[in-house]
C-alpha cells in the first residue's frame, strides 16, 4: 500500500474538537475505528451551522462515501481535535476532508486523514438537488483556493 500523502493543517481553517465519551473505547482501551464517523459527523454539523448557516429544514444533505486512513490510535486521555474543509464543490455533491490531531508529548500528530461525499438532497421530494447559490458562495468564502 503506497504512504498517505497527507494535506498541510494550515489549509484546513475550521476546527472542531473531539469528545471522548467512554463509550467510544473497545476492547482495546483506544476509540473504536467506528467511533470516528460520529466525530467526522458532529465536525460537519458544527462547520455548517458556523460556516455555512444550512437551514436543515429546508434542504438537506445525504452522505454518499467515507474513506478514513488510520494512522495512529486514539486513547481516553487524548486531547484532539479535527481539522476539516469543503475540497470540492460539484453542483449536487462537496467532497470534505478530515484530519484528526491528537496533542502528544512531541507535539500535534496527525493520527487520522479522512475524506467524505456529502450530496444536496430534498426529504420532502425524495431527490437529489443542486447545491443552493447561497451554500457555495458561504463556503466559497470561508475556503481558500477552493473554485
Amino acid at each position: 500500500m503506497p504512504a498517505i500523502q497527507l494535506p498541510d493543517t494550515s489549509l484546513f481553517a475550521f476546527n472542531s474538537p473531539v469528545h471522548i465519551r467512554w463509550a467510544d473505547i473497545d476492547a482495546l482501551q483506544h476509540v473504536n475505528n467506528a467511533v470516528y464517523l460520529s466525530y467526522f459527523e458532529q465536525a460537519r454539523i458544527d462547520y455548517f451551522r458556523e460556516v455555512v448557516k444550512w437551514d436543515w429544514d429546508a434542504l438537506g444533505m445525504i452522505l454518499a462515501s467515507n474513506t478514513i486512513h488510520y494512522l495512529a490510535p486514539l486513547f481516553p486521555r487524548d486531547k484532539a481535535k479535527i481539522h476539516m474543509r469543503s475540497s470540492r464543490l460539484g453542483s449536487k455533491s462537496f467532497e470534505m476532508e478530515y484530519l484528526v490531531e491528537k496533542e502528544t508529548k512531541e507535539g500535534p500528530k496527525i493520527i487520522t486523514f479522512a475524506s467524505a461525499v456529502l450530496v444536496a438532497y430534498d426529504y420532502r421530494n425524495d431527490q437529489t438537488v443542486p447545491l443552493p447559490e447561497a451554500y457555495r458562495q458561504a463556503i466559497l468564502g470561508f475556503e481558500s483556493g477552493l473554485q
